[in-house]
């Protein structure tokens, strides 16, 4: 079982994540050699005994410039994410029970997630 303590702990060695409040992180994932997405890293708590949650949000990019029919067709074959929209900035979301979650799964989780936005954002530009 992780804690948010060691999540945060995790996040912050192993990619200098900020803490933007204390139930939130933001930090940037490298997917390429050139390529880093900004994801925010958050801890939620669940009513009706759900318990802790992690939740992980990849920009993929802002909804103007983006093909958002194109992003949703596209986002059909991933394997996590659900697409959600935060004022004007789209982004790729995951979440996943502390209760259960061990340390060793937040980077692949993270790498996945992240990869996806940075796939998403590359090949659905909105056209001229």
């Amino acid at each position: 079982m992780a804690t948010w303590q060691d999540i945060s702990t995790h996040l912050t060695a192993q990619f200098g994540a900020q803490a933007v409040n204390p139930r939130l992180l933001r930090l940037q994932s490298p997917v390429g050699p050139t390529t880093k997405v900004d994801v925010f890293v958050g801890h939620e708590t669940l009513p009706n005994g759900f318990g802790d949650w992690v939740q992980y949000l990849a920009v993929i990019g802002q909804f103007g410039d983006l093909d958002f029919a194109k992003v949703l067709s596209d986002a059909r074959s991933l394997v996590v994410g659900g697409i959600m929209l935060n004022g004007d900035t789209l982004l790729l979301k995951h979440a996943a029970p502390m209760g259960t979650l061990q340390l060793v799964e937040i980077n692949p989780a993270l790498w996945l997630l992240s990869s996806s936005a940075a796939q998403l954002a590359a090949s659905c530009p909105k056209q001229a």
